[in-house]
């Protein structure tokens, strides 16, 4: 066997939130067995399935609670990240959809992922194996970074596809990343509640299945350190609304009394979550100007 030669890919790590508890629960409810099965069979048949379209080499695998999905990180143009980001997107809204919250990072960096095909008996097992720094810092930062189910995104990855970008002019490129990718102030993260990221004519369903999902978890989420994030993403549910309700189909945003049933509690989760965030080096898109030459950053 040849030694093997890590590629620098960029990697989105999924984490599905309270998987855990549903799991233990699906033993006796077969509501929830149904419900965890379907989604993760459904989400891994449509985009396994696509991975043969991507630009570039793409690779998929799940377990359990977990998602990969890793791109080797070309550096001709910038298509191949931001049609990575935008499959991120809808697979997170997949997952919201079934009423399962994923929390994820996407970073790049040295990484091997690639199928295995044992072809040496009768009976041929096709596998995969990920591993590498990469998914070190992805799992990492999923952890101590994103907090709530969301999907947040290293800043190297954005300046990587914004340099690279050979096909937009700068300011094209970072608007159309902009679209895509917002900064809170401590991280950026892929903003996946609007329409672009829904099957076609079924956004204002999807919403109100997602705020269905959400109160019954707000309703009968007993583990208090769970149920914070979950009011961490009511607060951003909300926040999607109040921008879909004037020119859309009216949609009710979840109550704040539901969210916040203990104020102190409430506060005590956000400011956990701007402390776990402080660190964090960001790039400000309205700060950046157009480069001397082609495909670079001042």
């Amino acid at each position: 066997m040849n030694n093997p030669e890590y590629e620098n890919r960029v990697v989105l790590f999924l984490d599905i939130l309270g998987f855990k508890n549903l799991v233990n629960a699906s033993v006796e409810n077969a509501e929830i067995a149904a419900q965890i099965h379907t989604a993760l069979h459904q989400i891994h048949l449509e985009y396994s399935d696509q991975t043969d379209s991507f630009i570039g080499d793409t690779q998929l695998t799940f377990f359990s609670d977990s998602l990969f999905l890793t791109q080797k990180f070309h550096s001709v143009d910038s298509s191949d990240v931001f049609y990575f980001l935008n499959t991120a997107a809808f697979i997170m809204n997949a997952f919201l959809a079934y009423g399962l919250f994923p929390r994820g990072a996407i970073t790049h960096g040295k990484c091997i992922h690639e199928k295995v095909q044992n072809t040496d008996s009768n009976a041929r097992i096709d596998t995969s194996i990920c591993y590498g720094p990469a998914i070190n810092t992805a799992y990492i930062a999923e952890e101590t970074k994103a907090i709530w189910p969301r999907i947040i995104v290293d800043s190297d990855v954005l300046l990587k596809g914004i340099q690279d970008d050979k096909t937009n002019r700068f300011e094209d490129s970072v608007k159309e990343f902009g679209e895509l990718v917002k900064n809170d102030g401590t991280v950026f993260y892929l903003d996946t509640l609007v329409p672009e990221y829904c099957d076609e004519n079924r956004f204002i369903p999807f919403i109100e299945q997602v705020r269905k999902h959400v109160i019954n978890n707000l309703n009968n989420q007993t583990d208090r350190h769970i149920r914070e994030k979950y009011e961490l993403f009511a607060d951003y549910f909300n926040s999607k609304v109040r921008e879909l309700n004037p020119t859309e189909e009216r949609v009710d945003s979840i109550p704040d009394l539901l969210i916040r049933p203990d104020k102190e509690n409430f506060n005590k989760a956000r400011r956990l979550f701007e402390e776990a965030n402080k660190d964090k080096v960001v790039f400000n898109k309205d700060n950046l100007s157009s480069p001397t030459k082609a495909g670079q950053v001042p």
